[in-house]
């Protein structure tokens, strides 16, 4: 029986993993995953701000973050990282 079975036997995948970490060793020289194309989208724009400012800060507002994402067409975790700037 193979050692690391023996010693982990919970673990039945284990030779799965150590493949695929070889195989992304071969490919990138390195462990760490492939780095990203692009930059990630920026939410935090000034018409956005504005946007969420408007829909949670009026008088009457009693608008979720569910209702706001679909009012505003913006995710709702950016509405939220928008809502941690105020």
């Amino acid at each position: 029986m193979d050692v690391c079975a023996k010693s982990f036997p919970e673990a039945n995948n284990m030779s799965e993993t150590v493949a695929d970490i070889v195989y992304r060793f071969e490919e990138n020289g390195a462990v760490a995953d492939k780095k990203r194309l692009g930059q990630p989208a920026v939410v935090r724009t000034a018409k956005n701000k504005a946007a969420v400012k408007s829909a949670f800060f009026s008088k009457d507002s009693t608008t979720s973050t569910r209702h706001a994402t679909f009012m505003l067409d913006i995710p709702k975790t950016s509405i939220v990282f928008i809502l941690s700037d105020f």
